[in-house]
């Protein structure tokens, strides 16, 4: 019999928010196929690999107390740390000497400036080699055959903020066009799927961007080939614009730049999940908010409810928390009267997720609200009383929890 393993993995877990840790832990220890005695694992057992940048976590870091977790339970799961280090002078020396086709006694020097300015960091040793080349300190010469470079010129050039300044460098001396689409898209992320952006030009424009190296493609997705590119990127964008940005991106979204604001309700109500997430997101991002119409406020306040919904679903519910105070926030205390069903369900939102999560202070505010401005004593605020009285207990106050379950 032939066994397939499954080998999952799962890249730059120092972003990975509290839920999709638990997700992983949970599937990795409860999982039947990882019962019994270590020593006797059949071939067809699942193999996880994950990567994550050390100097990026610490003890507060959710991804520490996973590994905490898992080094605990080496009678189940076998574990193995392995830790890249940089590329050493040697490996630098033969990297250069190779790219130059040049003995590595005459790049030995060069060598050693570049690991000075990248740490022996790969992409930033490329992306520094790259820019010298294009700002003629390494040139090509005719007269003397090969590669020549000035070693004085090269230990001036200053790195302070590290490789993101030649990233930064190396993007304002491509076309204009092709900055402003790195611009967009690196308000979505690390990543962006074409159908998030409308103008075809960008896309265009992104293509030429991977041509670059500073992206890659896969197919419908264009994803940054490091963090520190997509930085780069983004603070291209100066800081009193960026809220202006998010918000047309998300507009752009909901509207594919056809429809009318004021149409804007039924639109959503039409609009896939994907699409209400990507739109909301940029949205959020928006702020101060720019937009002074109740209607619109409204509607952007029920796509926030739609989202926090959909994260509950997920149980990603640190998420749907951020999603119900933006709800909340595009609203007022007035709404309680004109928007009465919006209003209770992201007050009750903010109380089943803010007690999951730990949040007792956005708790709190979130039962107290619920308390005064419910309607119906008993099925308005039934999520208020459950989640006050969960609390109560929590906190060893079971006397009290009994007087709120009977008043």
């Amino acid at each position: 019999r032939t066994f397939v393993r499954l080998l999952l993995f799962f890249d730059d877990l120092q972003f990975a928010d509290k839920s999709a840790i638990e997700l992983i832990e949970s599937f990795m220890c409860n999982s039947q196929e990882f019962a019994g005695d270590i020593e006797n694992l059949q071939f067809n057992k699942p193999v996880f690999v994950g990567t994550y940048r050390e100097d990026e976590v610490d003890d507060t870091n959710n991804l520490q107390s996973f590994l905490t977790s898992m080094k605990e339970s080496s009678h189940l799961i076998r574990l193995t740390d392995i830790h890249l280090e940089t590329l050493s002078a040697a490996a630098v020396n033969e990297m250069v000497s190779e790219t130059l086709r040049l003995p590595k006694r005459m790049t030995k020097s060069l060598a050693e400036v570049t690991i000075s300015k990248t740490d022996g960091n790969p992409l930033f040793l490329r992306s520094f080699l790259n820019a010298m080349v294009e700002e003629g300190r390494v040139y090509y010469s005719l007269a003397k055959r090969r590669w020549v470079w000035d070693i004085l010129a090269l230990s001036e050039v200053g790195v302070d903020d590290g490789v993101a300044v030649l990233l930064a460098r190396k993007l304002l001396r491509l076309p204009m066009n092709i900055q402003m689409a790195l611009r967009i898209a690196s308000c979505f992320g690390m990543q962006v799927e074409d159908w998030m952006i409308i103008d075809s030009n960008v896309l265009v424009n992104l293509d030429h961007a991977v041509y670059e190296g500073l992206m890659e493609r896969f197919g419908s997705t264009f994803v940054f080939v490091h963090a520190s590119v997509h930085s780069a990127a983004y603070n291209l964008i100066p800081d009193n614009e960026r809220s202006a940005v998010h918000m047309k991106l998300g507009l752009e979204i909901i509207f594919n730049k056809s429809a009318k604001l004021d149409c804007v309700d039924g639109i959503v109500k039409n609009l896939p999940d994907s699409k209400v997430f990507a739109a909301i997101d940029q949205i959020n991002r928006s702020r101060p908010i720019s937009i002074s119409n109740p209607a619109i406020l409204r509607v952007l306040s029920k796509m926030n409810l739609r989202a926090g919904n959909a994260c509950m679903e997920m149980s990603d519910f640190q998420s749907a928390q951020k999603n119900f105070l933006a709800g909340r926030a595009f609203m007022d205390t007035n709404n309680w009267v004109s928007d009465y069903g919006l209003m209770l369900a992201l007050t009750n939102g903010l109380c089943l997720t803010s007690y999951v999560n730990g949040d007792s202070s956005t708790l709190v505010a979130s039962v107290e609200e619920a308390m005064l401005h419910a309607q119906n004593h008993f099925e308005d605020k039934f999520v208020a009383y459950s989640v006050r009285v969960k609390l109560l207990v929590s906190r060893g106050c079971e006397t009290e929890a009994v007087e709120c379950v009977l008043n």
